[in-house]
């Protein structure tokens, strides 16, 4: 799938637009993106179908301090029967998931988000 990695550690921000894709069938993720920042992040997904991959449909890993500027933005969004149907309990296989590892400051807005099957673990 689309693997997206940066934020440079403490001194530099960090932004991701993914727009107008689709990603199917991908032995891991369809979309990941991970993310270490102290300054601030910004991630936008947009116009986007993920479906049927073994892991996650869309995968945002965040790390980062800065309580007022760390934003994800999910929009027009298909994920559907993601997972490959053998349950983890670490981490569950989900069509959408949205981990935060800091702080727990971190504004999520989904519109327009539609899943449904997940094989292993949730929806969102």
């Amino acid at each position: 799938g689309i693997f997206v990695s940066g934020g440079g550690g403490e001194r530099f921000a960090f932004a991701a637009v993914i727009v107008a894709v689709t990603t199917n069938g991908n032995t891991l993720d369809g979309i990941q993106v991970d993310v270490e920042t102290e300054v601030s992040f910004s991630v936008d997904v947009r116009d986007v179908i993920a479906n049927s991959n073994s892991d996650h449909g869309v995968l945002i890993e965040a790390n980062g301090d800065q309580a007022d500027a760390k934003q994800v933005v999910l929009k027009d969004v298909v994920a559907k029967q993601n997972g490959d149907g053998q349950a983890d309990a670490d981490e569950p296989d989900t069509n959408v998931r949205i981990v935060e590892d800091d702080d727990g400051h971190l504004h999520v807005e989904l519109v327009n988000v539609r899943t449904s099957a997940a094989k292993d673990g949730s929806n969102v």
